[in-house]
């Protein structure tokens, strides 16, 4: 299941991967270092604040984001983690 987040006024990004509090994100939008953001999931449900970390132009196209998970909720905490283990158990097939 790919999970994307959609952040008001600036666009959207897929969750490449999560572990624990950081995580990496392809955006279409170049947020810069240090600054918080909040992304909306599951159809504006559940939120996320982040902390960008990093933020590099990716040969896809967009941007490649390192962020920080900030006072997650557990409920949003587990959709972002199974969503990345089910991205795993596909990479392995």
């Amino acid at each position: 299941m790919t999970l994307h987040l959609s952040f008001p006024d600036h666009g959207s990004a897929t969750l490449l991967c999560s572990k624990g509090d950081h995580a990496e994100l392809l955006a279409d939008f170049s947020p810069p270092p240090g600054s918080s953001l909040t992304g909306w999931l599951d159809g504006g449900k559940h939120s996320a604040l982040m902390k960008i970390r990093s933020c590099r132009s990716d040969t896809q196209g967009g941007y490649r984001l390192q962020v920080r998970w900030v006072n997650l909720p557990r409920a949003t905490r587990w959709l972002l983690e199974s969503s990345t283990e089910d991205q795993a158990v596909d990479s392995d097939r």
